[in-house]
């Protein structure tokens, strides 16, 4: 489903995707911070098929603030929320695997107890979370061009998705949080 980088060809690899999509979508590259989390989502024949990339988010001390006004979000104090960066799917993996990529996210969230996203997003990505996935996302200031594309800055509350599992079908088990089933009480 997905793994997270921990080897030099694992950062290699990482690099290698989301460079070659955001190249492709017209998007200025940037480095990869070492002190992020970089994770690859992993095709059902265990291919690499897309990052993910997760940063500690410290309102008013990070510098997505600088370009929309997430720090004056009320639910996004010390230790709530981190940054989701770096989101690539390759061309041809995308739609069968988007469950897998917002999984890791809700399962990143979950495993660390923090219960908010924030993220400047491409809109075709905002689009089909809330149209296909039913995901709320608060926008919380105008889209604007940064890095060679337009972004919509995001703020998503993503324990509603872990804390109500059984709404959202397409969410995968969690794999570092398994489901436990106890047996019917006489059996």
């Amino acid at each position: 489903m997905y793994r997270k980088g921990d080897s030099l060809d694992d950062f290699i690899l990482f690099d290698r995707i989301w460079t070659r999509v955001w190249q492709q979508q017209g998007f200025e590259l940037e480095f990869t911070r070492r002190d992020a989390d970089c994770y690859l989502i992993l095709s059902d024949d265990g291919e690499a098929a897309g990052t993910v990339e997760f940063k500690r988010y410290d309102p008013g001390c990070h510098h997505i603030d600088a370009l929309a006004p997430f720090s004056e979000h009320p639910a996004l104090g010390p230790g709530k929320a981190v940054e989701v960066d770096k989101v690539a799917l390759l061309p041809e993996y995308r739609g069968r695997n988007l469950d897998k990529l917002i999984s890791l996210i809700v399962h990143y969230c979950e495993n660390r107890g923090r219960t908010h996203i924030v993220a400047l997003m491409e809109p075709k990505l905002c689009k089909a979370l809330r149209m296909a996935f039913r995901i709320k996302l608060e926008r919380i200031a105008e889209p604007f061009h940064y890095k060679g594309g337009m972004v919509v800055p995001v703020v998503c509350d993503v324990s509603r998705l872990y804390l109500n599992k059984p709404a959202y079908g397409w969410l995968l088990p969690n794999p570092e949080r398994p489901e436990i089933v106890l047996p019917a009480v006489g059996s």
